[in-house]
């Protein structure tokens, strides 16, 4: 399933949003947007952990026109079980 949402902050951008249909949970999200009237991209593709929740593991901001890319990777996210502390 995908939600497209156009003009969101500024006239002319686009955020696409994507989901896992059986789950419900966002899957990825493409965003189109300029910056110092210049073009760019910012992608994020989701993660989750073993029955928990889902976060970032990649951010890709790019912008061709600066000629810069910027990746951000979330990774070794665990749960931690609060209930055994407090035994």
């Amino acid at each position: 399933m995908r939600i497209t949402l156009h003009n969101y902050e500024k006239f002319g951008d686009r955020m696409t949003m994507s989901f896992d249909p059986t789950t419900n949970h966002p899957t990825k999200t493409e965003i189109s947007t300029t910056l110092d009237d210049g073009p760019v991209a910012i992608v994020l593709t989701y993660d989750q952990l073993h029955e928990g929740p889902t976060y970032p593991g990649k951010t890709v901001v790019r912008s061709s026109e600066k000629q810069l890319e910027v990746r951000v990777l979330g990774y070794d996210y665990r749960l931690i079980d609060y209930s055994a502390s407090t035994r």
